[in-house]
């Protein structure tokens, strides 16, 4: 996904869908809103543009897709590379499956730079 690892589940999963709602609605007030034009998102939907102006993110809603990053953007071979070495660990990881027992919240560290490290705001664990 855009020159990065990421695992997602192969098949949906209504109760990730059902969570990433639920966080959605509990913090939509951090959202950034965007100003962008749109004709600066050629490759959005007409839906996904109205998101993006809406909520500063188009992957929200119906939208999301549950995802974890391993990575950030690679070339060809460091991803090919980093895919490989990671292969044994993250099939035994998907043959165990993955438990959701907690949250974080994480906001850019401060500057401008869309570049900035992100800060642990807070971790929440999940009950019930």
């Amino acid at each position: 996904m855009n020159r990065s690892l990421v695992l997602r589940p192969a098949n949906p999963r209504p109760e990730l869908n059902w969570l990433a709602l639920q966080c959605f609605n509990a913090f939509e007030f951090f959202a950034v809103r965007s100003s962008e034009a749109d004709g600066e998102h050629p490759h959005l939907s007409p839906y996904q543009r109205l998101l993006l102006k809406s909520f500063g993110q188009q992957n929200v809603m119906s939208e999301y897709r549950f995802s974890i990053a391993l990575t950030g953007p690679l070339d060809s071979a460091q991803l090919d590379a980093v895919s490989k070495a990671l292969a044994p660990v993250i099939a035994d990881v998907c043959a165990k499956g993955v438990c959701v027992d907690g949250l974080s919240l994480v906001g850019e560290a401060g500057g401008e730079e869309q570049s900035a490290p992100l800060r642990l705001i807070g971790r929440y664990s999940l009950e019930g």
